[in-house]
């Protein structure tokens, strides 16, 4: 009775740590579903966005002298112009959405590594915020000075732009090292609980065969013990 009683405990146990386990496991993957994979989505929409303001802005400046004087250039111009202002709009929207998956992760990171990491993540994306609104600031300034026919003030502007789009370029590269090490981490927070899982249920196997194996056998001998007794005793008898 005490071997079956120790069966089923160690099968209890087995089966509580690979619930545990699992629970932890379906957590890390609905983790990175909810805010690793958004994240690198929106940061994604960032850079694409980012880089096609680079080239508007260069395209609009390209024509800038010619603004007053070639229908076409002023065309090119306000067209270059209009969708470097909508990109600047859809990295705007990108911040926001990442803000608040930032936002949502924050409420189920459990440790102070991980409150840490996201509390960096957070400080860069709002560092990012401000360079790029100081970067579309001065973008439009230079913009405003064009259309009023002051080309050379405006690309001297545009001229000082060129370090701030790199430093721009700078902080989303920071911003994706992080998403992509936040994502490593929670794969491997994954794989810890999946092989976690797999030892409990093989030590639970080994044990629960180890404890019927020695039932077997200690049941088997009570029933030899039992026949020995029986034919020592059948064998006095017949002897009288």
């Amino acid at each position: 009775f005490s071997l079956l009683a120790l069966s089923g405990l160690a099968m209890l146990a087995g089966g509580a740590v690979s619930l545990l386990g699992m629970f932890n496991l379906s957590r890390e993957l609905t983790n990175m579903a909810e805010t690793e994979l958004p994240l690198t989505q929106v940061l994604a929409e960032m850079t694409e966005s980012q880089l096609a303001q680079g080239v508007n802005l260069e395209r609009a400046f390209r024509f800038s002298q010619l603004y007053g004087k070639n229908p076409a250039a002023k065309q090119t111009f306000l067209t270059a112009s209009s969708t470097f202002n909508r990109r600047g709009e859809l990295v705007e929207e990108a911040l926001n959405k990442a803000e608040e998956i930032a936002k949502r992760k924050s409420r189920i990171v459990t440790t102070p590594a991980e409150v840490a990491e996201l509390e960096a993540f957070q400080k860069n994306l709002n560092k990012y915020r401000q360079l790029h609104s100081n970067y579309n600031a001065e973008a439009q300034t230079a913009f405003s000075l064009v259309r009023r026919n002051q080309p050379n003030e405006a690309e001297f502007i545009a001229e000082r732009l060129q370090p701030k789009r790199e430093e721009l370029k700078g902080e989303l590269r920071k911003l994706l090292d992080q998403v992509e090490a936040l994502s490593l981490k929670s794969v491997n927070q994954a794989n810890e609980h999946k092989q976690t899982i797999a030892i409990a249920a093989i030590m639970t196997f080994i044990l629960a065969l180890v404890i019927i194996l020695s039932l077997g056998f200690f049941i088997t001998r009570q029933i030899v013990q039992s026949l020995d007794r029986a034919v020592g005793v059948a064998q006095k008898v017949s002897v009288g």
